[in-house]
Protein backbone atom coordinates (compact mmCIF):
# COMPACT_ATOMS: atom_id res chain seq x y z
CA UNK A 1 0.00 0.00 0.00
CA UNK A 2 1.35 3.59 -0.96
CA UNK A 3 1.02 6.62 0.90
CA UNK A 4 1.32 9.68 -0.74
CA UNK A 5 0.38 12.14 2.29
CA UNK A 6 0.98 12.62 5.79
CA UNK A 7 -2.67 12.58 6.19
CA UNK A 8 -2.66 9.32 5.08
CA UNK A 9 0.54 8.12 6.98
CA UNK A 10 -0.74 9.77 10.41
CA UNK A 11 -3.96 8.21 9.39
CA UNK A 12 -2.67 4.86 8.89
CA UNK A 13 -0.43 5.30 12.65
CA UNK A 14 -3.47 6.62 14.17
CA UNK A 15 -5.32 3.55 12.87
CA UNK A 16 -2.85 0.39 13.58
CA UNK A 17 -2.47 1.93 17.37
CA UNK A 18 -6.63 2.06 17.66
CA UNK A 19 -6.94 -1.52 16.50
CA UNK A 20 -3.52 -2.89 18.08
CA UNK A 21 -3.66 -0.98 21.58
CA UNK A 22 -0.85 -3.29 22.98
CA UNK A 23 1.98 -2.66 20.67
CA UNK A 24 4.49 -0.05 20.26
CA UNK A 25 5.46 2.19 17.37
CA UNK A 26 9.48 1.96 16.81
CA UNK A 27 11.71 3.31 15.03
CA UNK A 28 14.71 1.65 13.17
CA UNK A 29 17.18 4.32 11.45
CA UNK A 30 21.09 4.31 10.92
CA UNK A 31 22.34 7.52 12.78
CA UNK A 32 25.17 7.29 10.86
CA UNK A 33 23.59 8.40 7.63
CA UNK A 34 22.24 11.48 8.57
CA UNK A 35 22.91 13.01 11.95
CA UNK A 36 20.31 14.85 12.01
CA UNK A 37 18.17 12.51 12.19
CA UNK A 38 19.23 11.40 15.64
CA UNK A 39 19.72 15.27 16.95
CA UNK A 40 15.97 16.54 15.66
CA UNK A 41 14.12 13.68 17.65
CA UNK A 42 15.76 14.06 20.84
CA UNK A 43 14.57 17.59 20.16
CA UNK A 44 11.35 17.46 19.08
CA UNK A 45 10.57 14.72 22.07
CA UNK A 46 11.18 15.37 25.57
CA UNK A 47 11.93 11.81 27.03
CA UNK A 48 13.05 8.97 24.30
CA UNK A 49 13.36 5.84 24.61
CA UNK A 50 16.06 4.66 22.47
CA UNK A 51 19.31 2.16 22.26
CA UNK A 52 21.82 1.98 20.05
CA UNK A 53 22.26 -1.39 18.31
CA UNK A 54 25.57 -2.05 18.99
CA UNK A 55 24.94 -1.54 22.54
CA UNK A 56 26.71 -4.87 24.54
CA UNK A 57 27.68 -6.16 21.47
CA UNK A 58 31.35 -6.51 19.76
CA UNK A 59 31.12 -3.29 18.10
CA UNK A 60 29.95 -1.51 21.21
CA UNK A 61 33.64 0.36 20.79
CA UNK A 62 31.56 2.10 17.25
CA UNK A 63 28.62 3.01 19.02
CA UNK A 64 28.75 6.77 18.10
CA UNK A 65 28.05 5.41 14.69
CA UNK A 66 25.35 2.88 15.36
CA UNK A 67 21.80 2.49 14.05
CA UNK A 68 19.33 3.43 16.47
CA UNK A 69 16.29 1.72 17.68
CA UNK A 70 14.38 4.19 19.23
CA UNK A 71 10.43 3.69 20.78
CA UNK A 72 8.47 6.66 19.09
CA UNK A 73 5.77 7.83 21.94
CA UNK A 74 2.13 8.85 21.25
CA UNK A 75 3.00 12.56 21.34
CA UNK A 76 5.58 12.58 19.03
CA UNK A 77 3.53 13.94 15.69
CA UNK A 78 6.43 16.88 15.32
CA UNK A 79 9.11 13.78 14.46
CA UNK A 80 6.77 11.71 12.62
CA UNK A 81 6.09 14.86 10.58
CA UNK A 82 9.32 16.38 10.22
CA UNK A 83 10.42 12.32 9.10
CA UNK A 84 8.10 11.93 6.54
CA UNK A 85 9.18 15.67 5.20
CA UNK A 86 12.77 15.12 5.23
CA UNK A 87 13.46 11.17 5.84
CA UNK A 88 15.14 9.36 2.41
CA UNK A 89 14.70 6.49 3.03
CA UNK A 90 16.90 6.22 6.65
CA UNK A 91 14.85 4.07 8.42
CA UNK A 92 11.95 1.88 8.87
CA UNK A 93 8.44 2.45 11.39
CA UNK A 94 6.96 -0.47 12.53
CA UNK A 95 4.30 -1.98 15.06
CA UNK A 96 5.32 -4.62 17.70
CA UNK A 97 4.03 -5.86 21.31
CA UNK A 98 8.06 -6.27 21.55
CA UNK A 99 9.21 -4.55 25.08
CA UNK A 100 12.45 -2.20 24.17
CA UNK A 101 14.62 -4.61 25.53
CA UNK A 102 13.26 -7.50 23.73
CA UNK A 103 13.06 -5.63 20.41
CA UNK A 104 16.72 -4.52 20.97
CA UNK A 105 17.72 -8.59 21.32
CA UNK A 106 15.69 -9.53 18.22
CA UNK A 107 17.10 -6.52 16.27
CA UNK A 108 20.56 -7.59 17.39
CA UNK A 109 20.25 -11.18 16.36
CA UNK A 110 19.09 -10.39 12.92
CA UNK A 111 21.49 -7.84 11.88
CA UNK A 112 24.75 -9.70 13.55
CA UNK A 113 25.76 -12.75 11.20
CA UNK A 114 28.05 -13.81 13.23
CA UNK A 115 27.56 -12.77 16.87
CA UNK A 116 30.51 -14.37 18.23
CA UNK A 117 33.45 -13.51 15.99
CA UNK A 118 34.78 -9.98 17.47
CA UNK A 119 36.56 -10.07 14.64
CA UNK A 120 33.42 -9.77 12.01
CA UNK A 121 32.59 -6.15 11.51
CA UNK A 122 29.22 -8.02 8.82
CA UNK A 123 26.09 -5.99 8.94
CA UNK A 124 22.87 -7.33 7.74
CA UNK A 125 21.56 -3.79 7.49
CA UNK A 126 17.85 -4.62 7.43
CA UNK A 127 17.11 -0.99 9.22
CA UNK A 128 18.11 0.22 5.32
CA UNK A 129 14.75 0.58 3.55
CA UNK A 130 16.12 -0.18 0.26
CA UNK A 131 17.78 -3.89 2.06
CA UNK A 132 14.42 -4.15 3.65
CA UNK A 133 12.17 -3.92 0.42
CA UNK A 134 14.74 -6.66 -1.29
CA UNK A 135 13.85 -9.43 2.02
CA UNK A 136 10.33 -8.74 1.47
CA UNK A 137 10.26 -9.62 -2.55
CA UNK A 138 12.94 -12.51 -1.64
CA UNK A 139 11.98 -15.89 -2.68
CA UNK A 140 13.41 -16.94 0.45
CA UNK A 141 9.97 -16.53 2.10
CA UNK A 142 11.83 -17.80 5.44
CA UNK A 143 14.48 -15.01 5.90
CA UNK A 144 11.27 -12.48 5.73
CA UNK A 145 9.22 -14.71 8.15
CA UNK A 146 12.68 -14.85 11.11
CA UNK A 147 13.75 -11.06 10.37
CA UNK A 148 10.08 -9.49 10.31
CA UNK A 149 8.70 -12.02 12.89
CA UNK A 150 7.58 -9.20 15.58
CA UNK A 151 6.47 -6.61 13.44
CA UNK A 152 2.67 -6.49 13.00
CA UNK A 153 2.70 -3.48 10.20
CA UNK A 154 5.95 -1.54 8.58
CA UNK A 155 5.67 1.79 6.90
CA UNK A 156 9.13 2.96 4.97
CA UNK A 157 10.24 4.63 1.57
CA UNK A 158 10.85 2.58 -1.96
CA UNK A 159 13.66 3.48 -3.84
CA UNK A 160 11.35 6.70 -5.19
CA UNK A 161 10.77 7.45 -1.78
CA UNK A 162 7.43 6.92 -1.51
CA UNK A 163 6.01 5.36 1.55
CA UNK A 164 4.75 1.92 1.99
CA UNK A 165 2.12 0.35 4.36
CA UNK A 166 3.14 -3.93 4.36
CA UNK A 167 1.78 -5.88 7.14
CA UNK A 168 3.82 -9.31 7.25
CA UNK A 169 0.95 -11.52 9.08
CA UNK A 170 -0.63 -11.07 5.92
CA UNK A 171 2.36 -13.18 4.14
CA UNK A 172 2.99 -15.05 6.78
CA UNK A 173 -0.30 -16.95 6.02
CA UNK A 174 0.04 -16.90 2.43
CA UNK A 175 3.39 -18.65 3.16
CA UNK A 176 1.79 -21.04 5.87
CA UNK A 177 -0.95 -22.09 3.09
CA UNK A 178 1.64 -22.40 0.14
CA UNK A 179 4.43 -24.35 2.44
CA UNK A 180 2.27 -26.54 4.32
CA UNK A 181 2.71 -29.47 2.48
CA UNK A 182 6.01 -29.35 1.58
CA UNK A 183 9.64 -29.26 3.52
CA UNK A 184 9.63 -25.67 4.11
CA UNK A 185 6.53 -26.28 6.30
CA UNK A 186 9.27 -27.81 8.83
CA UNK A 187 11.34 -24.86 8.97
CA UNK A 188 8.20 -22.40 8.83
CA UNK A 189 7.65 -24.50 12.60
CA UNK A 190 11.11 -23.72 13.80
CA UNK A 191 11.36 -20.42 13.00
CA UNK A 192 8.16 -19.21 14.49
CA UNK A 193 9.24 -21.79 17.50
CA UNK A 194 12.54 -20.42 18.13
CA UNK A 195 11.12 -16.68 18.15
CA UNK A 196 8.64 -18.28 21.06
CA UNK A 197 11.21 -20.01 22.94
CA UNK A 198 13.38 -16.51 23.15
CA UNK A 199 10.05 -14.55 24.27
CA UNK A 200 8.31 -17.26 26.63
CA UNK A 201 12.15 -17.28 28.54
CA UNK A 202 12.01 -13.87 29.67
CA UNK A 203 8.42 -13.62 30.13
CA UNK A 204 7.78 -16.74 31.57
CA UNK A 205 10.44 -18.66 32.83
CA UNK A 206 8.96 -21.21 35.16
CA UNK A 207 6.87 -22.41 31.92
CA UNK A 208 10.39 -23.70 30.40
CA UNK A 209 12.28 -24.78 33.71
CA UNK A 210 10.73 -27.92 33.66
CA UNK A 211 12.13 -29.11 30.61
CA UNK A 212 15.55 -30.52 29.11
CA UNK A 213 16.99 -28.62 26.14
CA UNK A 214 16.04 -31.42 23.97
CA UNK A 215 12.09 -31.84 24.95
CA UNK A 216 11.48 -28.36 25.29
CA UNK A 217 12.29 -28.05 21.72
CA UNK A 218 10.20 -30.69 20.97
CA UNK A 219 7.42 -29.55 23.02
CA UNK A 220 7.57 -26.02 21.28
CA UNK A 221 7.71 -27.42 18.45
CA UNK A 222 4.44 -29.34 18.72
CA UNK A 223 2.43 -26.80 20.23
CA UNK A 224 3.68 -24.27 17.39
CA UNK A 225 2.26 -26.98 14.66
CA UNK A 226 -1.40 -27.18 16.82
CA UNK A 227 -1.65 -23.49 16.94
CA UNK A 228 -1.11 -23.15 13.34
CA UNK A 229 -3.57 -25.84 12.55
CA UNK A 230 -5.95 -24.42 14.72
CA UNK A 231 -5.80 -20.65 12.82
CA UNK A 232 -3.70 -18.82 15.84
CA UNK A 233 -1.95 -16.96 13.13
CA UNK A 234 -0.65 -13.93 14.72
CA UNK A 235 2.56 -14.22 17.30
CA UNK A 236 0.26 -12.92 20.10
CA UNK A 237 -2.33 -15.76 20.02
CA UNK A 238 -0.08 -18.43 19.69
CA UNK A 239 2.14 -17.65 22.95
CA UNK A 240 -0.91 -17.21 24.16
CA UNK A 241 -1.67 -21.13 23.41
CA UNK A 242 2.06 -22.28 24.57
CA UNK A 243 1.60 -20.84 28.12
CA UNK A 244 -1.69 -23.15 28.31
CA UNK A 245 0.25 -26.00 26.49
CA UNK A 246 4.08 -25.88 28.87
CA UNK A 247 1.65 -25.25 32.03
CA UNK A 248 -0.63 -28.43 30.79
CA UNK A 249 0.66 -30.67 28.61
CA UNK A 250 -0.46 -33.17 25.90
CA UNK A 251 -2.61 -35.25 27.95
CA UNK A 252 -5.05 -32.66 28.67
CA UNK A 253 -5.35 -30.90 25.11
CA UNK A 254 -5.73 -34.17 23.16
CA UNK A 255 -9.14 -35.46 23.53
CA UNK A 256 -11.13 -36.01 20.57
CA UNK A 257 -13.97 -32.87 21.71
CA UNK A 258 -10.95 -30.47 22.28
CA UNK A 259 -9.12 -30.85 18.69
CA UNK A 260 -12.67 -30.67 17.03
CA UNK A 261 -13.24 -27.69 18.83
CA UNK A 262 -9.56 -26.57 18.24
CA UNK A 263 -10.38 -27.08 14.66
CA UNK A 264 -13.53 -25.09 14.23
CA UNK A 265 -12.27 -22.40 11.58
CA UNK A 266 -15.56 -19.57 12.36
CA UNK A 267 -14.56 -19.10 16.11
CA UNK A 268 -11.94 -16.74 16.94
CA UNK A 269 -8.86 -17.69 18.91
CA UNK A 270 -10.39 -15.48 21.80
CA UNK A 271 -13.01 -17.99 22.15
CA UNK A 272 -11.05 -21.02 21.87
CA UNK A 273 -8.97 -19.74 24.67
CA UNK A 274 -11.30 -19.33 26.56
CA UNK A 275 -12.71 -22.81 26.21
CA UNK A 276 -9.08 -23.72 26.96
CA UNK A 277 -9.31 -22.18 30.29
CA UNK A 278 -12.56 -22.90 31.71
CA UNK A 279 -12.71 -26.73 30.42
CA UNK A 280 -9.31 -28.11 30.45
CA UNK A 281 -8.18 -29.61 34.06
CA UNK A 282 -5.47 -27.56 35.81
CA UNK A 283 -2.91 -30.20 35.81
CA UNK A 284 0.71 -30.31 35.19
CA UNK A 285 0.37 -33.61 32.60
CA UNK A 286 4.18 -33.27 30.69
CA UNK A 287 5.83 -35.92 33.88
CA UNK A 288 3.95 -38.54 32.14
CA UNK A 289 4.83 -37.35 28.72
CA UNK A 290 8.28 -35.97 28.84
CA UNK A 291 9.59 -35.92 25.21
CA UNK A 292 6.31 -36.11 23.05
CA UNK A 293 6.39 -36.24 19.14
CA UNK A 294 6.61 -33.51 17.06
CA UNK A 295 3.58 -33.54 14.57
CA UNK A 296 4.74 -31.45 11.17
Amino acid sequence: MHINTLEKLSFHLENDRQHLPNLHLYLLFDSNLHSELSSTYFLLDDAPEYYPLFLNTHLEEHVHCSPYLVKVSTDAPKFIEWFFTYGKQWGVFYFSEHSLDEALKHWQSIIFPNPNDATNNTLFRIYDPKILCSIISDQNSQKTINSLMPCYSLYFQNENNQWIKYTPATSERNSFSATQNNQGYSLYVKAISKRCELILWDKSPQLMEKFSCRSLDAAIQQGVCIALKSNFNQQHSILTFLRLWLERGPATLSSEETQHYLLTPELSYMEKIHYLRENIPQKDTWNQTPKPPIII
